[in-house]
């Protein structure tokens, strides 16, 4: 059985560059799901019933039936789902770590990445992203691919940059205590998990969330708009 060298070498051009392209665009989130590997309690822990489920049923109007807490000594939370299918995740870490406020704030971010449709919209733009590399690597050498499936990843992590901006507005709008933002932001940062300056350039190419020097700039400016507002009650 002959094999055509042509093809393969097509195929390996097109993988390739799909590989770069997700871990390049993904990296934060794969590498915090590896994170979990060699921890030794359970991986995945289902949680039904928490006061935490009640809040965002009566802040946002979603009912969540659950979500999961991952084994994992970073401080984050995820989330993923498709309309009619909300998917949260915590890690065991901030669930241990953050106090009731800081907790609203998290699971308040998350659920506006659901409710504003961001996976959707991640997933078409990616989609869109990839279809331009196939067509741009056509007829191209195979070194090419990697470079692009670079370039092609550092534009995704700005466009879901956005995304973060977009979520935080939500969850501060909505938050009891916008104090809990700002005490959750010093614990992230504290935690190390992205870089202590989000001021450089390293931070606005390779990090999709928000700097928390906005974030806590987003909280200060709700905390001055609710007290305006009590004030001319």
């Amino acid at each position: 059985m002959s094999i055509n060298i042509g093809m393969v070498l097509k195929v390996s051009k097109y993988l390739l560059f799909f590989i770069v392209f997700a871990y390049v665009s993904q990296w934060m989130v794969i590498n915090l799901y590896l994170s979990s590997i060699g921890q030794k309690q359970q991986i995945l822990t289902t949680v039904s019933q928490s006061p935490l489920i009640d809040l965002i049923g009566s802040k946002t109007g979603i009912s969540l039936k659950s979500f999961q807490i991952v084994a994992s000594d970073k401080l984050y939370g995820l989330m993923i789902g498709i309309p009619g299918r909300p998917y949260m995740v915590l890690s065991s870490s901030l669930d241990q770590k953050f106090t009731d406020s800081e907790k609203e704030y998290v699971v308040l971010h998350e659920i506006g990445h659901y409710v504003l449709y961001h996976s959707i919209k991640e997933i078409a733009f990616f989609s869109l992203l990839f279809l331009v590399g196939i067509v741009i690597l056509r007829n191209r050498k195979l070194y090419l691919a990697p470079i692009l499936g670079i370039i092609f990843g550092l534009l995704f992590i700005q466009f879901a940059s956005n995304s973060e901006y977009e979520a935080d507005r939500y969850a501060v709008s909505r938050i009891t205590d916008p104090h809990g933002m700002i005490t959750a932001t010093n614990k992230f940062k504290n935690d190390r998990l992205l870089p202590l300056d989000d001021y450089s350039i390293k931070w606005k190419l390779f990090y999709r969330s928000t700097p928390y020097h906005h974030r806590i700039e987003m909280a200060d400016n709700e905390i001055t708009r609710r007290n305006n507002f009590t004030r001319h009650e």
